[in-house]
């Protein structure tokens, strides 16, 4: 808030002054009461009287202000019931003070001020009371950015105007912006005594919603406090997104472990600015890498990623399962886009296809023959006749093995 001296808050409008006047060697106490307008003295501002209220009763003629002083004529103390002024508070409007400080005047001149400063003491005075809400991710890390919209339940007061929708701010509390303030300043949501129903519409950048977000909260006006006198907040908790994908047989179609793929944001959002450069490993957890992340997903030829913000991103296979190729360049599935947004677990994939393919490695067999009678090896020469056929058993995968029959 702007200081108007380098110690107190400058005026705007809606501040109070009290006037306590009382002659040193007197014991009589008056009371006036002032409310600074700040459009008057072409926007300079200038304190408006409203009376002495020294007398002043509410409607059970309960004094609303009160005044002492000491035997000796020069100290006194007063205590005043906001509630009961009239124009402090109304009925349809949230006010609130949150500093209060003396001044010590040299006479009973109005303007015959010493120019003492007191440093302002924080107070909380208010016919209303905060909402406090609270944003967290998945743990207890604060998030900037989410908004909250505010509405009163049946049978309580509406929203007062500026108090919804709120934002969080860094340190993760949802607030609103406090009007005419230099720099900016911003204040927990006003509200009168009551029930408020309470809905997360936008999550923070990069962050989804949680589940059921659109159904809300109903949370109570003024909040519970724990044993040390502090309000519990409102809190809410948002998730990162998450991709799936799998890896299979190009011919079979069967899962296949244990292929490596490469991940990559491409376009971080400027909001978030978090860039995305990770490997993951199907069923690898355990001793990971730097930059490596672990394969959500335990079965075979099926990979999970978590914690992943929103945005686009490129899915690469950089290593495939044992016994198998990468396809070839514009074949196949080497490389697949995805889209990470709200509601969709496993991302939204180019073309709808989140399933990477890949060949076997091709076997090479060479057939030879040999002549037992000179114990020679010949090549072969592509072609066997009736008295020149040649008989073979494959061994596993890789192995051919031949022999030679019926030859004069």
């Amino acid at each position: 808030m702007t200081l108007c001296n380098g110690v107190n808050p400058q005026r705007i409008s809606g501040d109070l002054m009290f006037a306590y006047d009382f002659s040193n060697g007197g014991g009589n106490v008056d009371i006036n009461y002032y409310v600074w307008d700040s459009t008057l003295n072409k926007g300079v501002g200038a304190w408006v009287a409203k009376g002495d209220i020294t007398s002043l009763v509410d409607s059970n003629l309960d004094p609303v202000v009160e005044a002492t002083t000491d035997a000796t004529g020069i100290k006194g103390e007063m205590a005043v019931n906001l509630s009961k002024l009239p124009g402090v508070f109304t009925a349809d409007t949230c006010k609130d003070f949150g500093a209060a400080w003396a001044k010590t005047r040299s006479s009973t001149s109005f303007q015959s001020e010493i120019k003492d400063y007191v440093t302002p003491q924080p107070t909380v005075i208010s016919n209303c009371a905060p909402l406090e809400i609270l944003k967290e991710d998945s743990g207890t890390a604060p998030l900037a950015g989410a908004t909250f919209s505010i509405t009163a339940n049946a049978g309580t007061h509406a929203v007062p105007a500026g108090q919804s929708p709120c934002t969080t701010q860094a340190d993760g509390f949802c607030r609103v912006a406090i009007p005419n303030t230099n720099p900016q300043a911003y204040a927990f949501p006003l509200l009168f005594p009551g029930s408020y129903h309470v809905v997360e519409t936008a999550a923070p950048p990069g962050y989804l919603l949680p589940a059921n977000a659109a159904a809300g909260t109903n949370v109570t006006v003024p909040q519970a406090k724990n044993a040390d006198g502090v309000v519990i907040p409102l809190t809410v908790h948002d998730p990162l997104g998450s991709i799936a994908f799998e890896k299979v047989d190009a011919v079979s179609g069967a899962h296949i472990c244990c292929a490596t793929f490469h991940i990559v944001r491409t376009a971080p959002d400027p909001a978030d600015g978090v860039t995305y450069d990770k490997t993951v490993t199907d069923n690898k957890t355990t001793s990971l890498a730097t930059g490596e992340v672990a394969d959500t997903d335990n079965r075979n030829g099926f990979i999970g990623v978590s914690n992943v913000f929103t945005g686009t991103y490129t899915v690469t296979e950089t290593n495939p399962p044992a016994g198998y190729n990468l396809p070839d360049a514009g074949v196949g599935s080497r490389t697949l886009g995805v889209t990470v947004s709200q509601g969709v677990t496993t991302g939204t994939w180019a073309a709808n296809d989140n399933v990477f393919s890949d060949p076997t490695v091709p076997s090479i067999t060479a057939v030879k023959s040999s002549d037992p009678a000179s114990g020679t090896v010949e090549p072969d020469r592509g072609r066997a006749g009736p008295d020149d056929q040649l008989h073979g058993r494959l061994h596993q995968q890789w192995g051919f093995t031949c022999r030679r029959r019926g030859r004069d």
